[in-house]
């Protein structure tokens, strides 16, 4: 099974906070998990052999224990449900339950996104990180772990706040010109961008889904370099803050990607020297500009410029651009 690091880590911080406060563990299970009884005891990452070639064996993230009961909890965050994942634990809780007629089991599941399953097997019900989320905060104690947590599931989009504030309505009310702003900024890149590399096959972004899964309006060009994903892509981002951004990421799978990762450690721009590379400057600086249009576009044309030279610089990657 392949483990993603963000969910093991909110699973572990959860089982730590859950351990540390016997009243804040039995309050979860009763209030979030919906299991009657107190005394629960949490533990991560149990292994259970199934001993079948259909089913392979199973890492359950969560399991709490209390008087009489097992259950068996799955966190997904950006991951969906694995390969036959809750049949399997399904499995296991059924093997558990035959060995100990008194033993009362219990399945879950927790998504980041919304995520319906039928399974209807050991009482199984699901939530959602936001449902963690809210209880922490209205238990929320004095511990500085819960709340540097709270911060933490806030950052990765797991808070789910649904309670619109005036700066909401404020920013909805503007986002259709803002969205027609960065849009007519794009289409005038492109015939720029053609100017730099007239081979490249632009694609369209459905910048809809950008903004809302990925926080950027942007266009792109694939298979610019070597077998396998590679693209680079222009346009705004707003992770952190609104900023004009150029870019190069390759897959993992792309047959340069060594290539690249060499011609990373010798290159200005800023980079994670695995399968990216970055030019960016915040939008904010071009807003007191006499010539904001003329200025943002300089500021691409420079960026291209600068792309153009590492694609010359290395000619080992084959380019796809020229």
């Amino acid at each position: 099974m392949i483990r993603t690091p963000l969910e093991d880590f909110t699973t572990e911080i959860l089982a730590g906070i859950l351990s540390a406060d016997i009243a804040l563990g039995d309050a979860f299970v009763n209030t979030v998990l919906k299991i009657p009884g107190n005394g629960f005891t949490f533990s991560t990452q149990e292994c259970y052999d199934l001993l079948d070639d259909k089913f392979p064996d199973c890492r359950v993230d969560l399991v709490v224990r209390g008087q009489g009961l097992i259950c068996f909890v799955e966190h997904k965050v950006e991951s969906r449900e694995g390969y036959v994942q809750l049949e399997r634990y399904s499995r296991v809780l059924s093997h558990l339950a035959e060995a100990d007629a008194d033993l009362n089991t219990y399945l879950r599941y927790c998504t980041k996104y919304y995520d319906l399953k039928s399974a209807t097997a050991h009482s199984f019900q699901q939530f959602r990180w936001a449902d963690v989320y809210r209880f922490l905060v209205s238990h929320q104690t004095d511990s500085d772990l819960i709340r540097d947590y709270l911060g933490f599931l806030k950052k990765h989009d797991m808070s789910d706040e649904m309670n619109f504030t005036i700066t909401d309505l404020m920013t909805l009310q503007g986002l259709p010109t803002v969205a027609k702003k960065m849009d007519r900024y794009l289409a005038k890149l492109r015939p720029l961008f053609h100017q730099f590399f007239p081979l490249a096959k632009i694609k369209d972004s459905n910048n809809l889904h950008q903004l809302t899964n990925n926080s950027r309006f942007v266009f792109h060009a694939d298979s610019i370099f070597g077998e396998g994903y590679a693209e680079l892509g222009v346009g705004f981002d707003f992770d952190e803050t609104v900023q004009l951004k150029v870019w190069i990421w390759v897959n993992d799978k792309n047959s340069s990607l060594k290539l690249f990762q060499q011609a990373l450690r010798s290159t200005e721009f800023a980079n994670n020297g695995k399968n990216w590379l970055g030019i960016y400057k915040p939008l904010s600086d071009f807003v007191s500009a006499e010539l904001m249009e003329e200025q943002i576009e300089a500021w691409f044309a420079a960026s291209f410029a600068a792309v153009k030279r590492f694609s010359d610089e290395h000619p080992e990657l084959v380019w796809n651009l020229l």
